[in-house]
């Protein structure tokens, strides 16, 4: 770990001498140690993970993962059709789009599939674990008039298995205020409130997902160490731009740390730091 985590916090001091405003601006060095005790804590769910690569990776790339997965499995229930790339069609200044901004992921026979990823978290303000999945586009009066797709699948990754679901569009569904229409509905399902054992919540919520009062299906699971799962991440870490990235980040504190209790401890720090120069 580096002797100082904060290389370089400019702190500006403002001043007036003879009526004019000035800034003057140091250097601010503070060693790592000084904040061991926000660096050291392991929040509940990447204790859960036990530093599997898949939960240090960012949601983009893991998404980016579990999808391909995802297709290969879903593929496999379907030997004889035809699978398709989905047509990323045009942009309303009638300019092509780039191929992830198509409106699903693939189509299977002609039917349109959109594929979606959660990781299984810990909710500390609600005191559950749940998969929460955002952006499903369903039908919003004045934008959409329907779902621009035809069946939706669910890449659920807990700390023990993937599960893939095919998703009946009600189950745990719910709005998200104005960003609805522009961004699409949620889907979150959770555990029950202080069932602290993400086993016992991930138990839970398969109950819900395979219950008789809704149209969902559970249609593979594969384990988090399984060999396609180890060569999808290989081969996205082959590619030029994260290999760069992992390169420059090596070693770096936090660089393995889970893009979302990153964010929390940067923000714990960069607190600290202010109280440091105003105290």
């Amino acid at each position: 770990m580096s002797t100082s985590l904060v290389r370089c916090i400019q702190a500006a001091f403002r001043a007036h001498e003879l009526g004019c405003k000035y800034i003057f601006r140091r250097t601010l060095v503070l060693p790592a140690s000084q904040f061991d005790h926000v660096l050291k804590h392991v929040c509940r769910t990447s204790l859960a993970y036990g530093g599997h690569p898949l939960a240090q990776q960012s949601m983009h790339r893991r998404g980016k993962v579990l999808q391909e997965i995802a297709r290969e499995v879903i593929s496999q229930c379907y030997p004889t059709s035809q699978i398709c790339d989905a047509k990323p069609g045009l942009r309303v200044n009638g300019a092509q789009r780039h191929q992830q901004q198509a409106e699903f992921d693939w189509s299977i026979d002609g039917s349109r599939i959109e594929c979606k990823s959660a990781q299984l978290c810990w909710e500390r303000h609600r005191q559950n674990w749940r998969f929460k999945v955002s952006g499903v586009k369903m039908p919003f009066e004045g934008l959409r008039d329907e779902t621009p797709f035809d069946m939706l699948y669910l890449v659920l990754f807990s700390p023990s298995k993937l599960h893939i679901v095919a998703h009946d569009l009600v189950l745990g569904m719910s709005t998200t205020g104005m960003a609805t229409g522009p961004v699409g509905h949620t889907i979150a399902l959770r555990g029950r409130r202080n069932q602290s054992c993400w086993e016992e919540a991930l138990e839970t919520i398969l109950g819900q997902i395979n219950s008789s009062t809704n149209q969902c299906k559970e249609v593979a699971g594969l384990d988090i160490n399984d060999s396609r799962i180890t060569a999808k991440r290989a081969d996205m870490l082959s590619s030029k731009e994260v290999a760069l990235s992992e390169a420059a980040y090596k070693g770096v504190p936090l660089a393995d740390t889970n893009p979302s209790v990153r964010g929390l401890q940067l923000q714990s720090i960069a607190y600290e730091i202010d109280q440091i120069i105003h105290p």
